[in-house]
């Protein structure tokens, strides 16, 4: 099965039916954490996914998904954030919603000045694309993606309850070139 181009590492044409935020919280520190940083505002969004082709013309299994998420922080206390730590877990997830894939990582975050927001770029690559293959041949199918900042609890703020937030995002692959039958 092929997603566009021929090449192995050729980006393809996907199409996002829709992306629904969800969860992403705005602290209430404000003015009485002027001594304190407060991370809030966790606001995951899909930025790009890009579909690369494996060598086998007739199967997905050497075939993957590179999906990018901007997770916005913000900076709500009076004091600077010092750099710490970004976690995050992705749910691949069929259009039955059986978990077919789950990615975790973290990331480094940088200092975030009072008032400032930072935006971090999470990569994740989706390798299990034979349970979201459908018979028309396209693939679908769910991400939910959760971001958890300062998973470590490095920087002291005023709410520490505020850190988090999360996304769901459909995707649908529509393919370009099936195989022919001989």
């Amino acid at each position: 099965m092929r997603f566009g181009f021929k090449s192995a590492a050729a980006a393809c044409c996907v199409s996002i039916s829709a992306v629904l935020a969800a969860g992403a919280q705005e602290g209430d520190a404000g003015a009485a954490c002027a001594d304190k940083p407060n991370l809030t505002g966790l606001a995951p969004a899909l930025s790009n996914v890009f579909a690369m082709t494996g060598l086998d013309q007739n199967s997905v299994a050497d075939d993957v998904l590179m999906v990018d998420f901007i997770v916005v922080m913000k900076n709500d206390g009076g004091v600077a954030a010092e750099g710490s730590r970004l976690s995050y877990t992705a749910q691949v997830r069929s259009l039955a919603g059986a978990v077919v894939e789950t990615v975790d990582g973290v990331t480094d975050t940088y200092w975030i000045a009072p008032g400032e927001t930072q935006e971090n770029i999470v990569n994740i690559v989706v390798s299990e694309l034979a349970p979201l293959l459908q018979p028309s041949g396209e693939v679908k199918g769910a991400i939910r993606f959760r971001a958890v900042a300062d998973v470590d609890n490095d920087v002291a703020e005023c709410v520490e309850t505020d850190n988090s937030g999360e996304a769901t995002v459909e995707l649908s692959a529509q393919v370009i070139d099936p195989p022919q039958a001989s």
